[in-house]
């Protein structure tokens, strides 16, 4: 199968009307969600990973990054909590 373009995908994954709505989203969600995200659909459209494995796999990726803000000095010296 062929791999589909942006235009192509955008009709059907963002129709009229959901970028332009004010609900609130952030900008860096607007972002991510909106036009990342589209891109990184184009290549994971044609195979067999389903969106609650893709969600699943992000998940895990932020619960095992999260340790990284105990590392001490990643902020500069300490604070003095």
């Amino acid at each position: 199968m062929h791999k589909p373009s942006v235009a192509e995908l955008r009709p059907v994954v963002h129709p009229a009307g959901v970028k332009d709505r004010r609900s609130g989203e952030h900008w860096a969600g607007r972002l991510y969600m909106r036009e990342i995200s589209l891109r990184c659909d184009r290549y994971l459209v044609n195979t067999r990973i389903t969106p609650n494995q893709l969600t699943y796999v992000m998940t895990l990726c932020g619960v095992l990054a999260a340790p990284a803000l105990l590392v001490p000095g990643i902020w500069g010296p300490s604070s003095g909590w």
